[in-house]
């Protein structure tokens, strides 16, 4: 009899194959949190959308070499699209969770995503 298989998240509720299943509805077919979390209520799971949000921090490491290597490839493309969305970023500022604006004089902060796409990847950044 073989091993069982580790899971992607030590100690974790949730299987591997499930929370791939949760990776491919966010970042597949793009459902925000509250959506995923009714459709896992039709089928009798109920799950906070917190819980959601930790899986997602959870897994952001096992993500980090796929980003860079999308992010690489973009960067390697002979043509880039980049354009700014519309897409605010928060940050804590003081304690208190607030829009980042762009600061005067061309600082580090800014107050939107950008994104770039080269043929079939795209690449998100604040």
């Amino acid at each position: 009899m073989s091993p069982p298989v580790g899971k992607a998240i030590p100690k974790g509720r949730f299987t591997s194959g499930f929370v791939a299943r949760l990776l491919c509805e966010k970042f597949v077919l793009g459902r925000p949190a509250h959506r995923i979390v009714a459709a896992l209520a039709h089928d009798g799971l109920h799950v906070a959308e917190g819980t959601l949000a930790g899986v997602f921090t959870a897994c952001s490491g096992l993500l980090g070499p796929l980003a860079q290597a999308i992010t690489g490839r973009n960067a390697a493309a002979g043509h880039l699209h980049v354009d700014e969305t519309s897409w605010n970023v928060f940050a804590a500022v003081d304690g208190v969770l607030a829009a980042v604006v762009e600061r005067a004089g061309g600082g580090e902060l800014r107050g939107h995503l950008r994104a770039a796409a080269a043929g079939s990847q795209l690449a998100i950044k604040p």
